[in-house]
């Protein structure tokens, strides 16, 4: 963990569901061709914005293990004839939003981590 500062907590949380995310998106484009194999993702936004609206995200909650990103599969829609589920357009789709939350998260640390230094240092350089 980055520290007791629960927004930095998030942050890490964050960074990790989507290193994990990239991860799934990728193992389902290489198994785009793959009969049976059905789509992962990872959930995360959704629980963590049910966190912040309920104020659960503030403290950590309980230990702060409903923001443990999970991978899950969609075994809800079959695809093709052969029971693949993966639409190699939407797993790109996907991984470009993704990639865009990454770099959202890596800017938010680095504002965050930026006014910590300023607090430590009172303003000096």
């Amino acid at each position: 963990m980055l520290g007791e500062d629960a927004t930095l907590y998030a942050l890490e949380r964050g960074l990790e569901a989507a290193s994990l995310r990239h991860r799934a998106l990728a193992h389902n484009v290489a198994n785009a061709d793959t009969p049976g194999y059905k789509r992962q993702d990872v959930t995360f936004a959704s629980r963590l914005a049910r966190l912040l609206g309920t104020g659960g995200a503030g403290g950590r909650g309980a230990s702060g293990r409903e923001l443990e990103p999970r991978v899950v599969v969609d075994s809800s829609t079959t695809g093709r004839a052969d029971g693949n589920n993966v639409e190699v357009e939407v797993e790109m789709a996907l991984m470009a939003e993704n990639s865009l939350w990454y770099q959202s998260m890596v800017r938010l640390v680095s504002e965050k981590l930026g006014r910590l230094k300023l607090a430590i240092t009172e303003g000096r350089r």
